[in-house]
Order: C-alpha cells, then structure tokens, then sequence
C-alpha cells in the first residue's frame, strides 16, 4: 500500500522543497528462524527517476526481493526488483534496490509507503519482514531570506514567519533595536507565548516609517504590538510612527528596566507562569543565546553572578531543569554555582570549544529527539541577521545553527548526525554565508 501524509506547502519558503527520509530501524522479528538481524539504513533520497533502497544482512542470502503493497489491491504484495549485493564489508552484504517512479510523483512534502523484504538463503529458504514505513525527500535544497539591511532582512524573516504559522497577519508583534542583540534574544519566548516574529528597528526615520509600515499592514484589529527597551533601545519615535498610522496606544506595550537584565526579567515576567526549563545565557555576547534563541524556552540573560531578582525569579517559577549554555568564558562558575548549588536547580552546562561547538551542542541536545525538516544557518560572528531568525526557527522546528567560511564542521556534523536535515533557512546573503558552505552543511552536491 501507497500512503501518503500532505503536510502544508505554505510551511515558510524555504520549506517548498522540504521533504523528510526516516527508515524504520533496529531488529525485525521473522516468521521462521529468526537468526538474521535486517538493518536498514537510515535515510534515503529520491530524484525525479527513482528510489533507492538499501538493506543490510548481519548473514550472507542467497538473494533479497523488495515487496510493497499493491496501490488498487491492499490485500496484494507487489515484487520491485531482485536485489543486487553492492558491496560487502565485514561481512556485512549490502543489498540496494532502484526503485522507478514511474506514473507515482507526489507533489507534497513527504510521502510514506509500505514495504517488506523477501530473504532467500539456503537452498530456497524464505524469511519475510514484517511490514514497514519509508518515508521519503527530495534531493537536499535551501532557500535565503535577506535583504538590503537588517531591518529589512528582519521584516522578510517575518513574512515567513507568517507563512510558516500560517497566520496570514500578526496577531502580536515585537519590535526590538537591532544595534544590539540583548532585548531581542531576550524577547524569543515572549515570541512563543504570544506567536509575535521579531521586527528590528534603529532611529533612523525611514526605517522607522518601514516598520511602522510593516505593522500596520499586517497587524490584526486588536492585536498588540512589544516593544523591548527603554527609548535608548527603541526611540520614542517609533512609537508616535505607529500611533500616527492608526495603531490605538493601549495596543503597544513596553518592556524597559534598568539594564538589559531587568528588562529580560519584565520580559519573562509577562509571559505568565514559566513551566519550561530554563536555558541560561550570557549577556554580553550574543552567539550562544542567538543559537539557543531556536528552542522556544525561557532565556535568562546574566552577567558575572545572578542579581537577587534572577535568582527569585527561578525560585518562582521553579523549572524542572536549568541549563547554562556556553563554557565559562560565557556564563561563569559562580553562576553555574549560584544555580545549581545555592539555588538547588537540577540541570547541565551546554558548551563547546567555541561558539560553533556549543551551536552544535546546542542543537543535538534540543532539536535531535526527532527528525528535523530543516536546519537554520546564521553568520556566526555577527547578529543582525539572526537576531529574528529565531522565532521562524522555533515555528518550523529547525535548529539554529552558527556558521561561517572555515567555521562549518560544527554544524556540518550536527546536521548529518543529530539532526540529519536535508533543506537549510540560510539567514543572510551569499557574501557572508556562501552557497558552497550552505551545500557542505547538508553533505550534498549543487543541484545542476
């Protein structure tokens, strides 16, 4: 049998051409003589000619046939091909089989079918498996959203963000300075809680009047626009933009503290009780937050120790676990300490070497319970361009991932083996982030 899953084309741009591989794994139980383990491979793709399956036997067969369920007649196997032996090794034979496409090309994301293999061994012998799904993609692809500036990559990210939650128009919207990374980062699971995308803003009057703009085109009646930051972040101006285009003030609500803690702490504080973990970041360097940004949890900007409010404020909302994301160069010992000891959080330290390291760490231990349609790639030694990338990520399930010419084994090895993606969001224009790196991440020739 044929069965397919269609799952919405409108899931962001970058997932037109988004498809997801995931074999069936790990032991199969026979009809007869169970003593061969079939192992079938993890993923396989497909072009616009055939399917390719392979499978490998722990004990050498005579032969391997590959059946599938009849597409008119349920109650009928269908024989593919007899299965050749493409290579062995340590004793291990594989088996492939070239499937045609034929009349069958599914127009949608993914697609399942139902298979069983056929072992022929001694003398005529037959074991049968028991039935599995393959679900099958498309050769890998990746799409970019930028623009002209940030502020303009920001507001595409956005329209994306739309199109992957398939919301039409804003119900809630963030603006947030894009001169730095602290209050945006800070703002992600305020992103989640109240299903808003990030718009960036500076104090330049015309970038002002764009995103004024933005708002007013795709805010909902009754929908409410954050602010983050004091008028140092987010001007006055910007404000008065809105209400000049018919936005009502009870409409805009402003998150401004004292510093960029206080008002990640007011921040937190709106979004109601906090059930999650809670992931803990440095803030004074954007890299590990932007990549944690991607998780959709509580993040909790700290300095050299924890203020007496942080450390109230995990005592209220007493989280299951607290992880500290970077090394100690990042988020300090006295920190971790603070957290874990005095406070008596249960939790780790995710980190690694460097900022790529920890982004891939980040994304093995948060995005690699299950496969992921897509992976988000953003320049690594700098923020603008991923500081919106987060909530897009969030919305489509993909990992964040920090990336830059001579920087990309990190996140090349997360993507192949925790988070096995074969379409990449690339954050940012080719100049910073080149199509040969984008193609080296998902381990994949250039189409063409």
């Amino acid at each position: 049998m044929r069965t397919g899953r269609k799952r919405s084309l409108s899931v962001v741009l970058i997932m037109i051409m988004v498809f997801t591989a995931v074999m069936a794994s790990g032991a199969v139980t026979y009809a007869a003589e169970p003593d061969i383990l079939i192992q079938p491979t993890d993923i396989w793709l497909w072009t616009d000619e055939t399917r390719t399956i392979g499978i490998g036997l722990t004990e050498s067969a005579d032969s391997v046939e590959l059946q599938y369920y009849d597409v008119d007649d349920l109650n009928k196997w269908c024989v593919a091909y007899d299965m050749p032996v493409k290579y062995q090794d340590s004793g291990k034979m594989m088996w492939y089989c070239d499937i045609p496409l034929q009349t069958f090309s599914p127009d949608f994301v993914e697609y399942s079918e139902m298979y069983r293999y056929a072992i022929h061994y001694d003398g005529g012998k037959t074991k049968y498996s028991e039935d599995f799904f393959i679900t099958w993609t498309k050769n890998a692809d990746f799409g970019r959203i930028y623009g002209a500036n940030r502020y303009e990559t920001a507001m595409r990210v956005a329209e994306s963000y739309l199109d992957a939650t398939e919301s039409g128009k804003y119900s809630n919207v963030i603006i947030a300075s894009g001169m730095d990374f602290a209050d945006a980062l800070g703002g992600t699971y305020l992103s989640v809680r109240r299903n808003a995308p990030i718009l960036l803003v500076n104090k330049s009057p015309q970038v002002i009047q764009d995103v004024a703009g933005n708002v007013q085109k795709n805010l909902t009646d009754g929908g409410r626009i954050y602010i983050l930051g004091g008028p140092g972040a987010v001007s006055d101006e910007m404000e008065k933009a809105l209400l000049a285009g018919g936005i009502e003030a009870w409409q805009i609500t402003r998150f401004s503290g004292a510093n960029r803690y206080e008002t990640n702490l007011l921040i937190l504080g709106a979004c109601g009780p906090v059930d999650e973990d809670v992931l803990v970041c440095s803030g004074t360097n954007f890299a590990d937050a932007l990549s944690a940004s991607a998780a959709g949890l509580p993040i909790l900007l700290v300095g050299k120790s924890l203020t007496q409010e942080q450390k109230d404020f995990l005592k209220i909302c007493d989280p299951r676990y607290v992880d500290v994301i970077g090394g100690e160069g990042a988020v300090s010992k006295a920190v971790f300490d603070q957290i874990h000891n005095e406070l008596g959080c249960m939790g780790s330290r995710v980190w690694g070497s460097n900022r790529y390291e920890t982004s891939a760490k980040i994304a093995a231990k948060y995005f690699s319970d299950k496969q992921r349609f897509a992976v988000t790639l953003a320049y690594g030694q700098n923020f603008p361009d991923g500081l919106a990338g987060g909530p897009l990520s969030y919305a489509v399930g993909a990992p964040l991932l920090l990336v830059r010419p001579g920087n990309e084994k990190d996140a090349c090895d997360a993507v192949k083996y925790s988070i096995r993606s074969h379409y990449a969001i690339v954050l940012g224009g080719p100049a910073l982030i080149p199509d040969d790196l984008v193609w080296k991440v998902l381990d994949h020739k250039p189409k063409g």
